[in-house]
């Protein structure tokens, strides 16, 4: 099982390295047990195939708007911002995707789901939390919830 722990995570993290157009720090990766709760913006796609799970792309709508600034050269606010937020993590678990097929690991994304306000997700045993510094733009947060 850690192997596969491994190939999901080395997969998003490569994933949203070579999605985003500048340099992402990526910071110790932390164990989260039966509930996330966020106060933010996050994505969600679900994983399904030889891996079942879901994916969640994480950050503040200031956050957000910075990184769509970088990619398309203006900041989005309100339906703008909530259908990149949908796009970016759409992107990013499609790649992620793509670089678990090179590991030997067939698996599909669902349509992306955009969250946003307080939110409290349970109903998983475990997941990955992965902080991603995105420089003066602020945090970006992976979220990989595992299914057994």
């Amino acid at each position: 099982m850690n192997e596969v722990i491994t190939a999901i995570l080395n997969s998003a993290i490569e994933g949203s390295a070579s999605v985003f157009p500048f340099p992402l720090v990526t910071q110790k990766p932390s164990l989260i047990q039966n509930s996330f709760h966020m106060s933010a913006t996050a994505v969600l796609i679900g994983v399904t195939g030889d891996l079942r799970g879901r994916f969640l792309l994480v950050a503040e709508d200031g956050v957000f708007s910075s990184v769509a600034e970088s990619m398309y050269g203006m900041s989005l606010s309100g339906e703008m911002l909530s259908s990149f937020v949908g796009e970016i993590g759409n992107i990013v678990a499609g790649t992620m995707a793509t670089k678990l097929s090179l590991r030997k690991f067939r698996v599909d994304i669902t349509p992306p789901t955009v969250l946003s306000g307080t939110t409290n997700i349970s109903g998983f045993k475990s997941a990955i939390q992965v902080p991603l510094e995105a420089g003066d733009r602020g945090l970006l947060t992976l979220l990989l919830i595992f299914e057994e």
